[in-house]
This record gives C-alpha cells, structure tokens and sequence, in this order.
C-alpha cells in the first residue's frame, strides 16, 4: 500500500508541475491523506512546497513528528514538510517532542501575576504597646505558553486546537450529529 500511495503521489506531482507551469485553467483539488507518514517521499514534500499553486491543497493527518522522521529520513526533512503547511489542526498528543512543536508553533503569551503579602507585629517595648501592619500587592507580567504542552496531552475526544494560517488560534469542538 505504501508503496503504490507514493506512486499516485509521484503523479499527482508530476500533475502539479504541469498545471503550475502552464497556467492552465483548473479546478482546485483537496487532497486528503490519512497515516500521511506512510507515503511520504519526495513529492509529497513538492506538493506541500508548490501544490497550493498548482490549484491542489493538502490535508495530512497522521501521530507524531517521529513518523515524519523517520519516513523522510531526517528531521530537517520533517520540519520542511511541517513547514510548507499552512494550518495546523491538533487533537489528543501524547507524544512529548510533537507536543513541545506544536506548542512552539503555538507561540506564546503573557499573562498577569499578582503577588499579595500582609503582614503584622506587636511587641512590648517602653511600657506602650507596639503594633504595625502592612498590606501589598505586586502585579507583574509573566510570558508562558500560549497552550501548554500539558494540555494537548489532554484534550477530550473530539476536541482541538487549530493554528490557521490567518494567525488565529482556535479551541473547537466537533459537534456530534444526531437525527431526531
């Protein structure tokens, strides 16, 4: 299977170069691949880079960024892949390096911290009670993850976070159809 997967995708870009270089008038195709690390190879890496030119999107789905790896042979092969894709949807990741990615993908944010102290003393001294009190607050900025790597590890079933090439950052739920 893997093998005639990365066949079809040779043609499909071998297509793509051809609707890219002569400007034809096409129709957009949506390409979908699920276990995408199984097929990967050269031309899956060429449509990822110029397909979207050539009228053809592409929608991987697979585990983790080891798969990449290992199916392209290195991690910078991966991370050019990873990079020529536009939007980034995410449910449950267990595994940690894809979480830390993904998270730096994510970007970061800063959130307020306050601080409060309060505090009193009494004591004895020339006969006359002594007694203080003070209260404070200290409010500062801290940066930290936009989305913490803890939480793509636990994200419910059908949840997910979506990074679209817009910029924005999504938090979704896929709605469970039922007929009434």
């Amino acid at each position: 299977g893997s093998a005639i997967g990365q066949i079809i995708l040779a043609d499909i870009a071998a297509v793509a170069a051809k609707r890219y270089n002569f400007n034809q008038n096409f129709s957009r195709v949506n390409l979908f691949i699920d276990e995408a690390h199984s097929i990967c190879n050269k031309s899956l890496l060429t449509l990822a880079n110029q397909g979207a030119g050539a009228g053809i999107d592409l929608c991987l789905a697979s585990q983790t960024l080891s798969d990449f790896v290992v199916a392209l042979g290195s991690e910078e092969h991966a991370l050019k892949l990873l990079g020529n894709l536009n939007n980034l949807i995410c449910g449950r990741i267990i595994d940690p390096w894809t979480q830390t990615l993904v998270v730096e993908r994510f970007g970061k944010t800063h959130i307020e911290q306050r601080m409060r102290s309060q505090s009193e003393s009494s004591g004895t001294g020339t006969g006359l009670l002594d007694w203080g009190s003070s209260c404070g607050e200290r409010v500062s900025m801290v940066e930290t993850d936009l989305v913490p790597a803890s939480v793509l590890g636990r994200i419910p079933n059908l949840e997910y976070f979506a990074l679209l090439a817009s910029g924005s950052l999504i938090k979704g739920k896929i709605p469970i159809l039922q007929d009434h």
